[in-house]
């Protein structure tokens, strides 16, 4: 009778709590009833019967009816079998059926069951794959008791007839189908079920092997081709499959720095979900500067992986003091020359331009910051004042960094003017002569009178010119001040293979020889070209390579002018 097998069916309850559920690469294992991580979790297999005269339980009962009275097995399963007191109809079937998703395959299935029939031979328990294939034959129903016709199988419990811990099955299908079915005369009587089979725990093995589709968005870090400072942000836009996404992760240069793991519930059959618009941190501050690969990687339910890579420049360090700068100078006229050397941008961003100012020490102002290029090791001060002065001198990279400053003294002191010569004494009134006498008059002082030169009589000087010319009857050199010159970059374009240079300079520099510097990273070339005109075009190569290109267009110092330079990012 079936209510003997309630006993032994108990066993199975301590057996398969803890079922493991380990999975391949490709693979992924569905869980139900007493083989879900809770004992009572079915959601993959789906009930089913073709008439009133066969039935299923409801979904991993804590107790499952097994007979007319009714009588309650504990135990957590699927139960189908054929309805009491009711003849079964021919080709009826009660079933639960697994549908594997689309694109994969069921491959295994490990599952306790507890089968058998009453009195017949046409009630049949059966395990069957979509192509009508049944599996598991070999678990044979022997009677129970000498003389009775009553008959069962187990696996995964003791039973009359001994039984096995679990049937593994391999297969390849796309479904399975668990039940009882009718194939002809099935009669009932009003004592027993004829046909029962339960299935009280089962791990089915899906196999994929389709990767992911995994979509980054081009807002945030990885489309920013720029220098990337501080806290960013790279956006899976979506990721999908089949199966579902069960973790994304983050990488740079192979080490993950972030993983998110979405949930997932190996009860169903689709176990996770579809991504999208998930945003992954990325602290720049922990990594070095320089160039680094992001990785995007997604993996589905069965560990199929997806990646994506980008190339990013990190820069989180401003640019050092400029070193050996001209510690201390002392003036008397007015000017005063500072040098210090060529600042280096190391791993991150490409320094853009030096900046100095001068400030009172005294008072404490300081005066508007100048702008000198890139590579700038000097700076010109002139028309000082007296007293003690600062001079301050840093360096800005492309990052927007602002570096740390080095500072100077310079101390201007003007010399006494001469001292003013006593007047010549004044002619005394001639004297009254004595008596019959003559008046002599004094004696005028000489006086010599050097002729000045006419401005014609001048040698010409260019504005800004440095003069040699002597005035007649001196011996001292008279001397102007340089002029800066009127350079300025008005555009710095990419044409092709080219960057097309357009500039103005001072009308009066008909001919100026310019030097044109192109940086790229840490790489730079020079070229020397000749101008001609007030507004002029030069032509230099595009350099081979990725990042941004920034310009510095410089002329040396020249009859009349200092020398000059300005600096420009180039444009598409």
């Amino acid at each position: 009778m079936i209510r003997r097998a309630t006993t032994a069916l108990l066993l199975a309850t301590f057996v398969v709590v803890g079922w493991p559920t380990t999975a391949t690469a490709g693979t992924f294992d569905v869980t139900s009833c007493l083989h879900s991580p809770t004992g009572a979790a079915n959601n993959a297999w789906v009930p089913s019967a073709s008439d009133a005269t066969v039935h299923t339980s409801s979904t991993c009962s804590p107790g499952m009816t097994a007979d007319p009275a009714p009588v309650v097995e504990t135990l957590v399963g699927l139960s189908a079998g054929s309805t009491w007191g009711v003849t079964t109809t021919n080709g009826a079937e009660a079933r639960w059926r697994l549908t594997a998703p689309a694109g994969t395959s069921i491959t295994r299935i490990r599952y306790h069951r507890y089968s058998g029939r009453w009195d017949t031979t046409y009630h049949m328990p059966f395990l069957r794959s979509a192509e009508g294939t049944i599996l598991d034959a070999d678990c044979t129903i022997l009677p129970t008791e000498a003389g009775g016709n009553d008959y069962w199988c187990h696996r995964g419990a003791a039973s009359p007839n001994g039984g096995s811990a679990y049937a593994d099955v391999a297969t390849n299908t796309t479904s399975l189908d668990f039940g009882i079915g009718c194939y002809g005369a099935c009669p009932s009587t009003a004592w027993n079920y004829r046909t029962w089979a339960s299935m009280y725990g089962s791990t089915v093995t899906i196999t994929e092997n389709t990767p992911p589709t995994l979509n980054a968005s081009s807002t945030g870090a990885w489309g920013d081709a720029g220098w990337l400072t501080g806290n960013q942000t790279v956006t899976v836009a979506s990721s999908t499959d089949t199966t579902g996404i069960k973790r994304l992760r983050l990488l740079v240069d192979g080490a993950a720095t972030q993983t998110v793991t979405p949930a997932c519930n190996y009860t169903y059959v689709v176990p996770c979900a579809n991504q999208s618009n998930v945003a992954m941190a990325l602290d720049t501050t922990q990594l070095a500067d320089g160039q680094r690969t992001l990785t995007l990687e997604s993996t589905d339910a069965a560990n199929n992986t997806t990646t994506a890579t980008q190339t990013v420049w990190l820069d989180n360090t401003p640019p050092t003091a400029p070193s050996l700068l001209t510690p201390s100078v002392t003036t008397t006229d007015g000017q005063a020359v500072f040098r210090w050397a060529q600042v280096s941008a190391g791993a991150g961003s490409p320094i853009t331009k030096v900046r100095w100012q001068l400030c009172d020490q005294q008072g404490g102002a300081c005066g508007q910051a100048s702008d000198l290029a890139a590579d700038a090791t000097q700076t010109s001060l002139t028309s000082l004042a007296d007293g003690s002065h600062t001079v301050r001198v840093w360096a800005v990279d492309e990052a927007g960094h602002v570096g740390a400053v080095s500072t100077a003294q310079v101390t201007q002191s003007t010399p006494a003017p001469p001292a003013t010569p006593d007047p010549p004494a004044s002619t005394p009134p001639p004297s009254t002569p004595p008596a019959g006498g003559t008046v002599v008059a004094p004696k005028p002082p000489t006086v010599t009178v050097t002729q000045t030169p006419t401005d014609q009589q001048r040698p010409a000087t260019r504005p800004g010119q440095e003069s040699t010319s002597r005035e007649p009857g001196s011996t001292t050199k008279r001397q102007q001040t340089l002029e800066d010159p009127e350079l300025r970059l008005l555009s710095a374009r990419r044409r092709g293979r080219h960057i097309v240079l357009k500039g103005k300079v001072d009308d009066y520099l008909d001919t100026m020889k310019v030097t044109v510097t192109v940086r790229q990273g840490k790489r730079s070339r020079r070229y020397r070209r000749t101008t001609n005109g007030a507004r002029w075009t030069v032509r230099v190569p595009v350099p081979k390579g990725r990042g941004r290109i920034v310009v510095t267009v410089s002329v040396a110092k020249g009859d009349g002018y200092r020398a000059a330079s300005v600096t420009r990012r180039v444009t598409s």
